[in-house]
Formats: structure tokens, sequence, C-alpha cells
């Protein structure tokens, strides 16, 4: 597992009708959210990193055209998050030994918080790896590919 590596996938494949904008295209600090998520995973040793997105493809892809990301498009977006996650983890190489899902509109990622979580999982080896606030389970998540494959 050590020399296994753990996948990243950024989920933004949504419109943010109920925001009124494309959330990660807003403004963080004089670029694109998911710019900036997307530069946080990649400090992080999270490889490969699979950037799904769906409504709003072509302008967020424009965002992302000078970072090593892997892009793919979820046509089926409207279905939910759950879709995503599906044409998400098509991409994930059979080595890896691990997903780490990551939001694509969360402003507070860190390479720390990625690196700590991917740390975690590699001595532990628990299945299930996330952030707790008051108790409380939270994103980004790491699974084990054991928890995906049949």
């Amino acid at each position: 597992m050590p020399d296994q590596p753990v996948a990243a996938l950024i989920l933004a494949a949504g419109a943010s009708e109920r925001y009124g904008q494309t959330k990660t295209l807003l403004d963080w600090h004089g670029e694109p959210l998911i710019a900036h998520v997307a530069r946080a995973v990649l400090a992080s040793p999270a490889r490969p990193v699979v950037v799904v997105l769906g409504a709003h493809a072509d302008e967020i892809r424009q965002t992302l055209h000078d970072l090593p990301v892997q892009i793919v498009v979820n046509r089926n977006w409207r279905e939910g998050m759950s879709e995503s996650v599906r044409v998400g983890l098509a991409e994930v190489p059979v080595e890896a030994c691990a997903a780490l899902f990551v939001m694509g509109d969360q402003p507070g990622i860190t390479p720390d918080l990625l690196t700590s979580l991917i740390a975690h999982f590699r001595k532990t080896g628990a299945p299930i790896v996330e952030p707790r606030f008051r108790d409380r389970p939270g994103t980004p998540a790491l699974f084990a590919a054991r928890c995906s494959r049949n």
C-alpha cells in the first residue's frame, strides 16, 4: 500500500442552481475557486488528479488549462453527485489503493489537510478517512479501493 497511488477526484459537475452562479468560478484570492482547489490537491501526494465536470464544463475547463489534471465530463450531471462519482471512479487506475473525494467548491481545502488524510489512511488502513468537526464527518473523504471494487 505505501507505493500504491491514492487518486483524487475533484467533483465539480453541479450547476450551482440554488446559489445563482457557478460557485467553482467565483474568485478566490485572485483565481477561480476550482483552480484553488486543484492547486491544493496537486500540492498533496494524491495522483492522479481527476476533475469531474458537467454543467459549465467548457467554461470551467478553461480555468484549469495550465494544471496537470485529467478532466472528464459527466454528461448525466443532472442525475446527481453519485453519477459524478461513478464517472470519476472509472478513471482511477486499478493500482490505486484509495480515492480521495474533494468538492470543487470548497475554499478551505489545504494541501496539509489532504496530506494528513492520506497519511492517516496509510498508517491505519482504515476503509474510510474523513475530517471531523464537532464529531460530525466532513469532506474531503478518502475511501479505500476495497470499498468500491468487487
